[in-house]
């Protein structure tokens, strides 16, 4: 048994446990199937070694054993029947078949070795029952590999369909650049040819009289030409009574003198044209290409009862007690909210809520025929598009449940941007215009500013205070 173990040994593969398959020698010395060393290599790095002896090689460097291929066909030729005495199948230390399998050890072991003290409590089976048992085991390994790789193919799909909305997204903002800086370029090349047109006309009106001038020098210079060949005819003349014939004539045309023009102003009226204040008047013109600043007031008939009203209508705070007003369906009940007096329909919008210190606070849009009697949370089903700044976070109001999100930096100004054709409402830091947040959605009713001061209680002292001035950004 030792010697066909032996041999055995000597013409099996110590990667696959099985006859050599076209056996190639490594520069160590040691055989192993070509497909296999190949594929140990290919899971390595640049660096080679040997499986044996981790001998190790810069390059892939093997060749044919012949001889060795040869014995293995020999061995082949004997039928000694290699799953039945592979010596892999043999316990080394007692050189007896492992017939039992350790449930506790997780291998298989001979019956000597059952009764050694290192197996001492341990559970055996024979080793046809394990493969029977394991087999079903690698079965469902195999079925869990597999719904596993399901999953990741589902979810390598959902992030690559993700990467590509996003692709497709920042096309999308592209094309929109392209589109302003075009509606741009075309506004400026119109200004530019408006103010050339006009140059050339206030060329063509300054020059006029001097091409009169002109025109009237060429009369002249015309008529003196005459003149003097007139003159040369006659003097040619060689018969006294010839040459003194219309002499009078003759000699008052000599003596017509030329009469310069009266002086044209030549400088153009520039002033006219190239005004100090002609940007002014482009940038005048350019800015109702971009979304319109509105200068808010609220409306006090909306306003929560515990709500105090600036007297200009640019300012709300918390007023922590309620006041004796009539409870109207306009009026808000639950919720210190209150509305601006205008409304948007259509077009883009913006407008710049001062928080100053604040804690906290609810800003955004409502629809007009939204329910402000309203005791759950405002959301779009209910006609209300809004965010919550709470402690220098944000907290989507839209989604149920939504966490809060940490912002870069609290910002004292919040501006709020409506494109309602598009369904875009977007909040920025007014300070460097960083965006905060955008809500997407379709808007089909008319949409009113919301603003929620908070409770004065929770760290929120001052008023939310409308800008309606550029310098409260300053």
């Amino acid at each position: 048994m030792a010697t066909v173990n032996r041999l055995f040994s000597e013409v099996t593969c110590s990667i696959c446990l099985d006859f050599f398959q076209e056996p190639v020698t490594l520069e160590c010395e040691h055989n192993f199937c070509r497909l296999c060393i190949s594929r140990s290599w290919e899971q390595g790095n640049a660096f080679y070694s040997c499986p044996e002896c981790r001998e190790g090689f810069q390059e892939k460097k093997m060749k044919p054993n012949r001889m060795l291929a040869n014995i293995v066909e020999g061995v082949r030729e004997l039928k000694l029947q290699p799953h039945q005495d592979n010596p892999a199948f043999y316990c080394q230390q007692h050189e007896e078949r492992r017939k039992l399998f350790c449930q506790d050890c997780q291998g298989a072991i001979c019956v000597v070795c059952s009764c050694a003290k290192e197996h001492h409590g341990h559970i055996f089976i024979p080793i046809e029952e394990a493969a029977v048992l394991y087999k079903e085991k690698l079965e469902q390994a195999i079925d869990f590999l597999e719904s596993q790789k399901e999953q990741v193919c589902q979810s390598q799909s959902q992030e690559e369909a993700k990467i590509c909305q996003i692709k497709e997204q920042g096309t999308i903002l592209k094309e929109r650049v392209e589109a302003d800086m075009v509606t741009i370029y075309q506004f400026l090349d119109a200004k530019k040819q408006e103010l050339e047109w006009k140059i050339e006309e206030e060329v063509c009106w300054t020059i006029e009289p001097l091409q009169e001038n002109l025109a009237k020098m060429h009369q002249e210079n015309s008529t003196i030409e005459q003149a003097i060949l007139d003159v040369r005819l006659q003097l040619s003349l060689t018969e006294p009574l010839e040459l003194l014939q219309d002499i009078k004539l003759l000699l008052e045309r000599c003596k017509q003198e030329h009469v310069k023009p009266a002086d044209v102003p030549t400088a153009l009226h520039a002033d006219s044209i190239i005004t100090p204040f002609r940007f002014i008047k482009i940038w005048d013109e350019l800015k109702a290409l971009v979304p319109a600043r509105e200068f808010l007031k609220l409306d006090p008939k909306t306003a929560h009862p515990r709500l105090i009203l600036s007297e200009d209508l640019i300012s709300v705070i918390d007023g922590e007690k309620r006041r004796d007003c009539s409870l109207m369906t306009h009026r808000f009940n639950h919720w210190l909210c209150v509305l601006a007096g205008t409304g948007f329909l259509s077009g883009q919008h913006y407008w710049d809520v001062e928080l100053g210190n604040n804690s906290s606070c609810v800003l955004g849009v409502a629809s007009g025929s939204a329910d402000r009697l309203i005791t759950k949370q405002l959301t779009p089903q209910d006609g209300y598009w809004v965010i919550e700044m709470l402690n220098g976070g944000l907290v989507n109001l839209n989604v149920p449940g939504a966490r809060t999100l940490p912002l870069r930096r609290k910002p004292r100004t919040i501006r709020v941007y409506l494109n309602y054709e598009e369904g875009q409402l977007s909040f920025y830091d007014a300070h460097d215009l960083c965006p905060i947040y955008s809500i997407r959605d379709k808007f089909t009713t008319k949409l009113y500013p919301l603003f929620n001061p908070h409770n004065k209680k929770e760290g929120n002292s001052e008023p939310l205070c409308l800008c309606n001035s550029v310098c409260c950004l300053d």
